[in-house]
C-alpha cells in the first residue's frame, strides 16, 4: 500500500497523514484533552517557553525560522487540547514582590 504524500502546510491533513489509523488518532486527541483538563498550567508554560505571546526578534532568518517553529508546535498542542490561549495567558500573570497592582 502506497502511503500518501505528507502535506506539512495543512495541519489537519498532516495529522491524519502521520496517524492514518482513525482509532489511534482519536486516542491521541482524547489523551491530549484529558491531560489538559488538569494540567493547564503546563500548557501555559509550553506557550511561554515557545515564545507564543512574544514577537520574534531574531535577525538571522534561520534562527527566526526555529523560533517560529517552536511557536507553531506550542500553538498546535494547545489547539489539539482544545484550550484557549487567552485563558492560558491569564495563568501566566502572577504578582511579583515589589510590583504594583
Amino acid at each position: 500500500m502506497k502511503r500518501p504524500q505528507i502535506q506539512f502546510e495543512n495541519w489537519p491533513r498532516w495529522f491524519a497523514t502521520m496517524w492514518p489509523n482513525a482509532q489511534r488518532r482519536w486516542l491521541i486527541v482524547t489523551s491530549y484533552r484529558q491531560f489538559a483538563e488538569t494540567h493547564k498550567s503546563m500548557f501555559a508554560d509550553i506557550m511561554l517557553r515557545a515564545g507564543a505571546w512574544s514577537p520574534i526578534r531574531e535577525s538571522d532568518p534561520f534562527l527566526a525560522g526555529v523560533a517560529e517553529g517552536r511557536r507553531q508546535i506550542a500553538i498546535e498542542l494547545v489547539k489539539l487540547a482544545k484550550l484557549d490561549p487567552a485563558e492560558l495567558f491569564e495563568l501566566t500573570k502572577v504578582e511579583r514582590k515589589g510590583e504594583r497592582p
